[in-house]
């Protein structure tokens, strides 16, 4: 007779604005989201060993979901979840000893150190935007505006960091990557998740927050010094901003707009929201007798961001094939180590794409057709 013991786990209720309550289910480091049935199953049995065959048909399921999620000892590893968006290269380089430190930086999410901040950051962004587009400052050192760039970024992730430590959770890691064609610094912090949702959303806008801090600095910097390279990065700062809140793309827009509307992991939601969207367009009498996790009006509007972001996609990878492919002809006419290594990168960031549109594409028309 087969016995099952409760590996190592972790359970938070989430601040969610689902119909029905959700936890996130921590397993040896790995999150999902359940439901309150999973949860009283572990409530349940997770003191003493249990013997499957006992389980009623509900249970079973909830039993197989754990098992292959590698929830009992002696049990297959936890499978990989689908990332259609995911990072073509990462690496760890600070761990949670060395970012707790970071906390000195929290009191600039005092209330009143945010009413002082705040009135500057908007100044500073009509200085920078008159100077740049009307008095056509821009003589900067390219090579110093590069540096100053790389330096925000750096403080941009120390934005995340200290707004997450001031609400308690210190995060894993913080590293480098590459997501889709940018070199991105990127911080750990979905722990938060286990945070209220304003307080997450304070973690989310961290980021811009401290960018904007670090840009009016660079402004300040070039009224006294009257340095143009300061004044153009101060600007691009700026700008830069609107592109991150892009939240179709897994930037710092995705995460606020996912915890606006309190759905954990939004991206994982798009085949079933289209499939949803497109069931109230064309079945609606079916449609209402269907068990969505949100209500109606969060469902649509969350069917109607997925299909916007499918869009976007289908956009952004033919945008990047289109740029690969006259690359290439490029290195036809003009052949240059340069180019060779310009089509090369294209290439690839074109395959991926297309490929990971293709399978997002494969999971609607599978999940229309399976619900049809």
């Amino acid at each position: 007779m087969d016995k099952y013991i409760f590996g190592k786990h972790k359970l938070y209720e989430m601040d969610c604005k689902s119909k029905e309550r959700k936890w996130i289910l921590e397993i040896y480091g790995k999150k999902y989201v359940v439901n309150e049935d999973t949860y009283k199953f572990i409530e349940k049995y997770n003191l003493e060993p249990f013997d499957n065959k006992n389980l009623d048909e509900t249970e079973q399921l909830i039993f197989s979901a754990l098992k292959n999620a590698g929830y009992f000892f002696n049990t297959e590893q936890p499978t990989c979840s689908k990332d259609y968006a995911r990072l073509i290269f990462k690496k760890r380089l600070f761990s949670t000893k060395s970012l707790k430190h970071l906390k000195i930086f929290a009191f600039l999410f005092l209330k009143p150190i945010v009413i002082v901040i705040l009135p500057l950051i908007l100044l500073n962004i009509f200085f920078t935007y008159f100077n740049i587009c009307y008095l056509n400052n821009t003589n900067g050192n390219v090579a110093s505006i590069i540096v100053l760039l790389l330096f925000s970024t750096i403080f941009h992730e120390i934005g995340h960091i200290s707004a997450s430590i001031k609400y308690g959770v210190v995060p894993k890691w913080a590293g480098v990557g590459i997501y889709f064609t940018s070199p991105i610094a990127f911080v750990d912090v979905d722990d938060t998740w286990k945070l209220p949702q304003k307080q997450r959303i304070v973690v989310d806008i961290g980021g811009i927050y401290f960018q904007l801090i670090i840009s009016c600095i660079y402004a300040l910097w070039y009224i006294i010094f009257k340095t143009p390279s300061a004044l153009n990065a101060a600007y691009l700062l700026v700008v830069s901003v609107i592109f991150n809140l892009n939240p179709f793309l897994k930037y710092d827009g995705y995460w606020i707009f996912s915890d606006l509307l309190g759905v954990y992991n939004l991206n994982q939601h798009i085949s079933e929201s289209i499939r949803f969207l497109f069931c109230k367009l064309f079945y609606r009498k079916k449609c209402k007798q269907k068990h969505n996790e949100f209500d109606d009006n969060k469902s649509l509007l969350i069917g109607i961001y997925s299909l916007v972001s499918v869009i976007f996609f289908i956009y952004f990878g033919l945008a990047l094939l289109k740029s690969s492919i006259i690359s290439t002809w490029k290195l036809f006419k003009y052949f240059s180590v340069y180019n060779l290594f310009v089509s090369m990168v294209l290439l690839y960031f074109s395959v991926v794409s297309i490929n990971s549109l293709f399978r997002m594409l494969k999971d609607i028309v599978f999940l229309q057709q399976d619900n049809a």
